[in-house]
């Protein structure tokens, strides 16, 4: 029970830190939401909301990080670049922010 309370509070928190746009906290709850060895007794009893939840506040912040990270590097903000390059590895988006940092500096 402990986890899937944590589930939701994870997802919830998420959620608000999105809408509040603070990048850094939202990604650090989809974070640790993916890593919380959680049973599939803990995610049943988190319940379906809670796992729609995280999966629509990490699907809109991958996408949001993204396309942030692409002005930054576009306009060559390297506060920007040093503030969301954290943040890529957290989304699970090392990748395509390589690849588009790439792209800059070989264009």
């Amino acid at each position: 029970i402990a986890a899937a309370l944590k589930l939701r509070q994870l997802a919830s928190s998420g959620a608000e830190a999105l809408g509040a746009r603070r990048y850094a906290d939202a990604a650090r709850a989809v974070q640790e939401f993916k890593v919380i060895n959680a049973s599939d007794r803990a995610l049943r009893i988190a319940g379906d909301p809670t796992k729609r939840g995280y999966e629509r506040t990490r699907t809109v912040l991958q996408r949001a990080i993204l396309e942030r990270y692409r002005t930054a590097v576009e306009e060559g903000d390297l506060t920007g670049l040093s503030d969301l390059t954290p943040l890529l590895s957290m989304l699970d988006l090392a990748n395509e922010g390589v690849g588009l940092y790439l792209r800059y500096s070989q264009g």
